[in-house]
């Protein structure tokens, strides 16, 4: 992989775009959030990060992907030289982006919803003020960026 392909998929795809997540999820946040979050019901921390870890991994990896296959369209960069359907682990995603993007969504929640449900019970999390869930809310959503980013990004670089 040369160094430009490692900077697209590490800057321009991760932080980048959790640069956007994170001013996007703040800024929905501010609208959304209650004087006092509870950390479970609805509405709540809980539910509002599920809901957030399955909408911002699916879109997160639909607009890469879509981005990067344009780029790769335009010559702003080349195709990876090895294929996605070759790659040890990538092989088993789906080609189709709509059923990567809903995979990869389904799986980032069944794998983030435990992880965020520990850490704020070890915490002593049981409700946040307004301006705590505001900045998690767009903190976490930075965070699943720089987790979805970069794997679509590298999976899209190797489509055929």
């Amino acid at each position: 992989m040369e160094s430009i392909h490692k900077r697209y998929i590490s800057f321009d795809q991760g932080v980048v775009s959790a640069i956007i997540n994170f001013a996007a999820n703040f800024a929905i946040g501010y609208f959304v959030a209650l004087s006092v979050m509870p950390l479970w019901g609805w509405p709540g921390i809980v539910a509002d990060s599920m809901i957030m870890i399955f909408l911002l991994t699916f879109l997160t990896c639909l607009v890469i992907t879509w981005v990067t296959y344009q780029k790769i369209k335009q010559k702003k960069i080349a195709a990876l030289a090895w294929r996605r359907a070759s790659h040890p682990v990538l092989k088993y995603l789906p080609a189709s982006i709509w059923w990567r993007s809903l995979l990869l969504g389904v799986v980032y929640l069944v794998l983030l919803t435990p992880v965020v449900i520990l850490v704020l019970t070890a915490l002593g999390v049981d409700s946040m003020s307004f301006w705590q869930f505001v900045t998690f809310k767009g903190s976490f959503a930075g965070v699943n960026a720089l987790l979805v980013g970069p794997l679509s990004a590298f999976c899209a670089l190797g489509d055929d």
